[in-house]
């Protein structure tokens, strides 16, 4: 799911939560939402050199406000 998405479920009225590696991309994408009326957090993901074979990111994310 791309930004262009979350923004459409967000206008719809859902409830977004955003995932990425930059975590100021991810503040400018839920800045957008939340201004425009919608609800949205941002969970920064961490890559996992240790776990190549699962998944890429780790399950230590934390929320950005």
């Amino acid at each position: 799911m791309g930004k262009s998405d979350a923004l459409l479920f967000a206008k719809e009225g859902a409830k977004v939560v955003i995932a990425d590696l930059q975590e100021d991309k991810l503040r400018g994408i839920v800045r957008e939402i939340v201004e425009s009326g919608g609800e949205a957090i941002a969970l920064k993901q961490q890559r996992s050199f240790r776990r190549r074979l699962g998944s890429h990111c780790r399950r230590d994310s934390y929320e950005v406000r």
